[in-house]
């Protein structure tokens, strides 16, 4: 390669960089804000006491633990040990794993969608289950319809009727109503 050729072939890599450069011009944000993610991080090791730079005490607030329903409709689509109490007129749980506590509320009707939910009631008027492998334990349900599979209602009380169009569910109560099972391998009986 000639030293013309050279010097040609740098001015055209030094221009075409120099150009490709004019492209990174500053935009005006306009007091736009940066977005900020937070991401929970894995729990530091306990200090022994007395270890020095250890804070005295947790500064990291309470995860939700859920409040009263104040007589309005709840949604539930998340959640670990959630605890609602008072009147709660309906109360719907979606999405899965949801673990929630119901025994301080007074339930009308209980809906639970999604699948792996376990829900501790006291005295609840209808439930109805849709979704897999969810876990109902109630002191009475009035009615109870399961659609879903591999349910799991238990009882300590009265279930008043029961319909069940899924399959391999188990119910439990003190004492069964009208029961009428239009799915395959249901296990439906009186715990005494």
């Amino acid at each position: 390669m000639s030293a013309r050729s050279l010097t040609l072939t740098a001015a055209a890599v030094t221009f075409a960089f120099g150009f490709a450069l004019t492209g990174c011009v500053p935009i005006a944000t306009d007091d736009a804000r940066p977005v900020t993610t937070v991401r929970p991080t894995a729990p530091a090791a306990p200090a022994a006491p007395g270890e020095a730079g250890t804070p005295e005490a947790s500064t990291a607030p309470p995860a939700p633990t859920g409040g009263d329903c104040g007589g309005e409709p709840v949604a539930v689509s998340s959640g670990n040990d959630l605890v609602l109490s008072g009147d709660c007129p309906r109360v719907t749980v979606s999405g899965t794993d949801v673990d929630l506590d119901l025994t301080r509320a007074a339930v009308g009707e209980l809906v639970i969608e999604g699948d792996r939910h376990d829900v501790e009631a006291g005295d609840v008027a209808a439930a109805s289950i849709a979704g897999q492998d969810n876990d109902l334990e109630a002191a009475t349900v009035g009615a109870l319809v399961v659609t879903g599979d591999r349910n799991d209602v238990d009882a300590r009380g009265e279930i008043g009727s029961i319909a069940v169009n899924g399959n391999d569910n188990e119910v439990e109560g003190g004492a069964l109503g009208d029961v009428v099972d239009s799915g395959a391998r249901n296990t439906i009986v009186v715990d005494r």
